[in-house]
């Protein structure tokens, strides 16, 4: 059979049906990327950001059917650090996932030695010289039965405290991830949690305390 005639007999089979899975409908409220939608793991809306001392930084909204709820992905350079369902809340990486990142990151990885003593001598590291947190917030949901979807809506933002010591910091901000307004088919549930004040603070700093409590890390800081 010549060439030309097998592209076109695959042509006639394979097209129909690649048209035939129909993508959520996804508006991204802050005029950003949106997201690469894939029928495989239901990829329903992803961001990336820049951020100083991590690199690039990404979210990623995932409708598991199987499982009855939405859930949010954070990856930072590649490695998935946080995996929690699509609810409002505050949520920080832990600290075995944080001494990962400073192996990883050559940024942070001059740190590492700083780090040790706080671990050997409090057996953590404080949220005040390093924490990254996910906050989710202003997340709703609504139902339409009628056309057996439901819209879902949320903002996300990352709160970084990248190795504040002795008054000065790698880096401290808020970097917005954006807003999202997602319609998918119905199946993807998820408790609301309204605490009644969706507005993210920063954390106090609190070098002074740091330096009388860890009296010994500060000798090995160059």
């Amino acid at each position: 059979m010549p060439l030309t005639l097998v592209f076109l007999f695959l042509s006639i089979i394979i097209v129909p049906y690649a048209s035939c899975y129909v993508s959520p409908l996804v508006i991204d409220q802050h005029g950003g990327d949106l997201s690469t939608i894939k029928a495989d793991n239901h990829t329903i809306w992803n961001k990336c950001i820049q951020v100083p001392s991590l690199g690039q930084c990404c979210i990623i909204v995932t409708d598991v059917p199987t499982e009855l709820l939405a859930q949010v992905e954070l990856t930072i350079g590649g490695h998935v650090v946080l995996k929690e369902a699509l609810e409002a809340s505050h949520t920080c990486v832990d600290q075995d996932t944080l001494l990962m990142l400073i192996a990883d990151i050559a940024d942070l990885g001059t740190y590492a030695e700083i780090i040790k003593v706080l671990l050997k001598e409090t057996g953590k590291i404080p949220g005040d010289v390093f924490s990254i947190c996910l906050d989710l917030y202003n997340v709703t949901y609504t139902p339409d039965p009628a056309a057996k979807t439901e819209r879902i809506s949320a903002c996300a933002q990352l709160d970084s405290t990248i190795m504040c010591w002795k008054g000065k910091c790698e880096y401290k901000g808020t970097d917005k991830f954006g807003c999202f307004d997602v319609v998918v088919p119905t199946g993807v549930t998820f408790q609301h949690i309204d605490d009644g004040d969706d507005d993210i603070s920063d954390d106090v700093d609190d070098e002074e305390k740091s330096k009388k409590d860890y009296p010994n890390a500060e000798s090995n800081l160059s």
